[in-house]
């Protein structure tokens, strides 16, 4: 009894440290495990916009070209001075486009900056986004090994004290039969039969 029960404790010792080596493989596996920011390198795709001139300058000769097509057909019809008002009109009109077209543009500037800027905030929004992230999947990748190791502890602890109990329970069984069979023994001696065996043994 006594050695089945040692026998049992070795057998449960081998199970146990191999367990623990292939539990120890797997959790260097888990703490080599290396999680990245995804959005780490996100780009705003807002910061180079440019300003479309081509249209105010389309707009731009059009006009220049009607103005000088005017100018040609009415200067011998209106004569000296009426052509001169007629210049000054056209270069008010010319100033006019020419301010409307720097507000078109300066509105496009200020649209460009705007979406610039909430770009870039998006972009740091992402990024404080994939740190929290990280931060969180490292914290629950502690918390993880941290319970392993705790489970692993509890469980070698009372395998081991469940081991140690059988043997100790094993061992007082042991020396209840020694115990028993001496005074089986030292009853068997004060018996009749055997004091008489022992006397013509002399």
């Amino acid at each position: 009894m006594e050695r089945m029960s040692r026998e049992q404790y070795e057998e449960n010792k081998k199970m146990f440290d191999e367990q623990k080596r292939l539990l120890q493989i797997e959790k260097d596996k888990y703490r080599q495990q290396v999680f990245i920011n995804p959005y780490e390198n996100v780009q705003n795709p807002f910061e180079d916009l440019t300003v479309n001139t081509q249209q105010a300058e389309f707009a731009s000769r059009r006009a220049e070209q009607s103005q000088v097509n005017l100018l040609s057909s009415l200067r011998d019809a209106a004569g000296s001075s009426g052509i001169a008002s007629l210049a000054q009109a056209l270069a008010n009109q010319n100033m006019l486009r020419t301010q409307k077209i720097s507000a078109d543009i300066a509105r496009q500037e200020g649209a460009n900056r705007l979406a610039a800027a909430k770009g870039n905030l998006s972009v740091q929004l992402a990024e404080r986004k994939g740190e929290a992230m990280l931060q969180s999947m490292n914290a629950s990748k502690q918390s993880t090994l941290l319970g392993i190791q705790q489970a692993l502890t509890g469980q070698a602890a009372g395998n081991l004290g469940q081991a140690g109990a059988n043997q100790a329970s094993a061992n007082l069984y042991a020396n209840q039969l020694r115990s028993q069979a001496s005074q089986n023994y030292m009853t068997a001696l004060q018996t009749d039969s055997v004091q008489d065996f022992l006397k013509n043994l002399k």
